[in-house]
Formats: C-alpha cells, sequence, structure tokens
C-alpha cells in the first residue's frame, strides 16, 4: 500500500487509525528523513517530546533504530524507546531507498 500524503496534524490530535495521516517512525530505514504528523502517545510524552524539539512539522532524521531509536531534530538528537517511536506517524520527505 502505498503512503498517501494529507495536511498535517496537530502532535496533540488524536488519531482516527482508518485516516492515512502517515507511518510509524520505526518504518524508516536509517537516514531516512520525514516530517511528523501526529502522534498517537500519552499527554505526558507528548509534551516531554515538544520540549525537546520535536513539534509538529518538524523534519526529522533516523540515526538509529532498535533501542535506543534515534532521530535527530534540527541540530539535537533525542534519544527514546522503540515502542514511543512507534506512536509517531511520520511522512517521508524523499523516496525511500530498497523499495519500500
Amino acid at each position: 500500500m502505498a503512503f498517501q500524503p494529507s495536511r498535517p496534524v496537530s502532535i496533540g490530535a488524536h488519531v482516527n487509525v482508518h485516516t492515512p495521516v502517515g507511518i510509524p517512525l520505526v518504518d524508516l530505514p536509517v537516514d531516512a528523513e520525514a516530517e511528523l504528523r501526529v502522534s498517537t502517545l500519552d499527554d505526558q510524552t507528548r509534551a516531554l517530546l515538544r520540549a525537546l524539539g520535536l513539534t509538529d512539522g518538524s523534519s526529522l532524521r533516523v540515526c538509529k533504530s532498535g533501542e535506543p531509536f534515534i532521530i535527530q531534530v534540527r541540530a539535537t538528537r533525542i534519544g527514546m524507546s522503540r515502542s514511543v517511536a512507534a506512536g509517531l506517524l511520520v511522512q517521508p520527505l524523499y523516496g525511500l531507498k530498497g523499495g519500500a
């Protein structure tokens, strides 16, 4: 199933799982770049990520997958558990390598 872009959704918004808003961050390979679309995380975790610089529409790059899952947002690297990364839905900014 191909990714279908849609308008950005607030990181604080609740997600209708049938709406094609993005793909889970954990599905991206290392060095992939994407834009944050929505979070399915709890309020406290979303607030922490916002405080670290991961805001609505942020561009990010995957630095490391696994545990911890590490992304770069602007000049800051953020480490998080794989389960937190799975709760972030993103839109890839460029075509994914490897046929994805």
